[in-house]
């Protein structure tokens, strides 16, 4: 069992690596690949747990990963004013692949206001001097 991330998206990050720097050019294909990886994990914690995943929680899970990663990786690049709008860029300014049915648009338009939901509370601790109680509201939401 693994990840598959097509080759233009391993292409399009190597060109232009989000790690050196996070940029709206390689946010995109970023956001691709650590959807992937946050559903592979999801999946196999859920496993070892012995505990059923629903669409939703996939999603959900996914769309908070995403946050995540992006605002620590902003956070370290030291890219103050991209981090402010990362929850407006990733939670305000999604679209929906086309051809979605109304259900799966319905579950990914819940999952997005509810990372979004949960994003916002997690901006209270986001300077470094509250990192340990950031990392327990992550870690609680995970274990939910």
């Amino acid at each position: 069992m693994g990840v598959y991330v097509a080759p233009r998206i391993l292409l399009l990050l190597e060109a232009d690596p989000p790690w050196r720097r996070l940029t709206s050019r390689n946010l995109d294909p970023f956001c691709t690949a650590v959807e992937g990886v946050s559903h592979f994990l999801f999946l196999l914690a859920r496993y070892a747990e012995d505990r059923s995943v629903s669409q939703l929680e996939l999603e959900l899970q996914a769309e908070v990963d995403k946050f995540l990663l992006c605002s620590l990786m902003l956070e370290r690049q030291k890219e103050w004013l991209a981090r402010r709008l990362l929850s407006t860029t990733l939670f305000d300014r999604y679209r929906l692949l086309p051809g979605l049915d109304d259900e799966a648009a319905a579950r990914y338009h819940l999952a997005n206001r509810l990372a979004l939901q949960f994003c916002r509370t997690l901006r209270r601790f986001a300077h470094p001097i509250d990192r340990p109680r950031f990392l327990r509201e992550v870690r609680r939401f995970r274990n939910r």
